[in-house]
């Protein structure tokens, strides 16, 4: 977040805030190392007072003629060997305090259940088509109610749009597809199969996603390319950088395909790795491609490229395209328009503008017709 920190001029803030966090660690310390100290010389009176005891009354009984001289002397130097090592004790018991607080975060988050890996049931049926029916589905974060009874049906094969204000449940509708959420009410079916009698893995294979925070591999963009993509041939990575035009790109690289990109890809711009992400989905040949906001951090040379691919891609897989911008998704088959969680109207882009006055809105407001002096 260094960027951010300049850019609102916070660094005082933040060394204040790095400060005080620091000062509570010294402070947390400073109670172990009280507690250490403590302990330390309670430790080493104690191997003192044993040592005197054999000392003086080992002396006594050696006077006495009870003991030997011989073997007291060996007493003495046994009782040392056996007590000295209690003073390590202290150190030992500072050391498993510390691992001890390590050791139970660590357990914390291996113990953790995955509640949303739901869909483990092992049952293994081939996804023949692209098809996606939800019925009657509902989620909710906690109390807060996000979907609320949405149903419809997308055709294998089709270009599909979902557009809406922000907070109208478009991405959680994605995630609740993909299964990283579970429905609290409805079914969900992908080619005609109940999807919770599905295996997360068969699920997930049958489709490829392209979210809006695009994560890439500090490792070459060949490595990032074929992410998922296990056995694909050059022919065929050649053949899908063509469809998604990177390959104009990569060939300016200097090193191509080995290019290394940095962590998160830092070394690419906004647009590239967004254009990276779509390639490495398109690679993974799955029946649906499900995008959501693939354009939001492009320019609009980069948007054509990507409206491009799209159009290529027709008719080949089912696509389910969660869109701000509206002109992404103008010619899709059908678009769903969805509003507080809800389903509010459904048809092509004319239709639409005729019809629904929230995505007449949304239109208008994206092409600077809209008057807001209504507002």
């Amino acid at each position: 977040g260094i960027a951010t920190v300049k850019s609102f001029s916070m660094e005082k803030h933040e060394v204040t805030n790095f400060a005080r966090l620091s000062k509570d660690y010294v402070r947390k310390n400073e109670e172990a190392i009280r507690v250490s100290s403590a302990f330390t010389p309670v430790i080493r009176v104690f191997v003192l007072t044993g040592f005197l005891f054999t000392l003086i009354y080992g002396a006594t009984l050696t006077f006495q003629g009870v003991l030997e001289a011989g073997s007291y002397s060996v007493l003495v130097f046994l009782t040392q060997r056996l007590l000295w090592p209690f003073t390590r004790l202290g150190e030992t018991i500072d050391l498993y305090q510390r691992a001890m607080a390590s050791t139970n975060r660590i357990m914390d988050l291996v113990q953790l259940t995955p509640k949303t890996e739901i869909f483990d049931l092992g049952i293994q049926e081939n996804i023949n088509t692209g098809s996606i029916e939800f019925k009657s589905v509902s989620f909710s974060y906690g109390k807060l109610s996000v979907i609320k009874n949405v149903s419809f049906e997308i055709s294998d094969k089709k270009f599909v749009g979902i557009v809406g204000s922000t907070g109208s449940g478009k991405t959680t509708l994605a995630k609740i597809l993909l299964g990283f959420y579970r429905p609290k009410n409805g079914e969900i079916y992908v080619d005609g199969k109940d999807i919770s009698k599905m295996s997360s893995n068969q699920l997930r294979s049958s489709i490829s996603y392209v979210g809006q925070d695009i994560f890439l591999f500090d490792g070459s963009l060949k490595e990032n390319l074929t992410y998922g993509s296990n056995g694909i041939s050059d022919s065929e990575l050649e053949e899908v950088l063509k469809l998604t035009m990177l390959n104009e790109f990569i060939e300016n690289l200097a090193d191509g395909l080995t290019t290394q990109v940095g962590e998160n890809g830092i070394k690419l711009s906004g647009g590239q790795r967004q254009r990276v992400a779509l390639t490495r989905a398109l690679l993974k040949e799955s029946k649906i491609l499900v995008l959501d906001e693939a354009t939001s951090a492009v320019d609009n040379k980069t948007e054509l490229f990507i409206k491009k691919s799209l159009d290529k891609l027709r008719g080949k897989v089912t696509i389910l395209s969660i869109a701000h911008r509206l002109s992404t998704i103008r010619n899709a088959d059908k678009i769903f328009v969805l509003d507080d969680g809800a389903v509010i109207d459904s048809g092509s882009h004319d239709q639409l503008l005729r019809e629904c006055r929230s995505y007449k809105k949304l239109w208008d407001i994206q092409t600077g017709s809209y008057d807001f002096t209504n507002m």
